[in-house]
């Protein structure tokens, strides 16, 4: 169970870790991707940015633009607080 944990996030981060537009959504059947957030660095499995300016959005560049648009986002994303159900634990 766990190799098959690990190797889907070896797939999973890369796909993530460039620039993307982000929509967060309340439903955790909607999402793409479901994040805890944390606040130890070393803890993460995934470092990104958030800017406020979508200019800012350069590829392989780790940062999330937050969309209120669903349909323009790259990535819907729930936000849990339950770090075990996550599939990637971020830190911004």
């Amino acid at each position: 169970m766990k190799i098959v944990f690990i190797l889907s996030l070896l797939f999973l981060i890369p796909a993530v870790s460039f620039a993307q537009k982000v929509f967060e959504t309340k439903s955790k059947n909607d999402a793409n991707l479901v994040a805890y957030i944390t606040d130890r660095k070393k803890e993460a499995t995934l470092i990104v940015y958030k800017t406020e300016n979508i200019a800012e959005l350069q590829r392989k560049s780790g940062v999330w633009y937050f969309t209120a648009n669903k349909a323009e986002a790259t990535w819907r994303v729930y936000f849990t607080t339950n770090k075990a159900e996550a599939t990637v634990i971020v830190f911004y």
